[in-house]
């Protein structure tokens, strides 16, 4: 993220990827968050992670 200069805001779980529109969507975030999860819970994730 810093090589590239990605701000933290531009991380996004990939159901909530602007523009993402894959019908069912993804279990990806399911491994870390859970099956129940929001933008905000990965949001806060990576906050306190990167």
């Amino acid at each position: 993220m810093e090589q590239y200069d990605i701000p933290c805001t531009n991380i996004f779980g990939h159901d909530f990827t602007p523009g993402y529109c894959r019908p069912g969507g993804t279990s990806c975030p399911d491994k870390l968050f859970g099956t129940e999860y929001a933008q905000s819970t990965i949001a806060a994730w990576v906050e306190a992670n990167v």
